[in-house]
């Protein structure tokens, strides 16, 4: 468990910093897949825009869900062990 947790801390704070000091490559040779990248980065871009712009409704579509979820998990036959444990 302690080892999850220094990797965890790891991978969320000092990757990330030491990711930002790394050069970026300047090629002028396009990858195969840039074009994709880009569009999705924009699709992103967009749909993060769309949420933002639209936080009550992005909130009370969460609610509902959040709601039907929890319908749904009430009305699941669940155990922790099998029934021949």
């Amino acid at each position: 468990a302690g080892a999850v947790i220094i990797s965890s801390f790891v991978a969320l704070s000092l990757v990330p910093a030491l990711t930002s000091k790394l050069k970026v490559k300047q090629d002028s040779k396009k990858h195969l897949f840039s074009s994709v990248g880009v569009k999705l980065a924009e699709m992103y871009r967009g749909t993060i825009h769309w949420v933002l712009d639209h936080a009550w409704l992005t909130f009370g579509v969460f609610v509902v869900i959040a709601s039907l979820s929890g319908a749904l998990y009430s009305q699941l036959d669940n155990e922790l062990l099998p029934s021949e444990d």
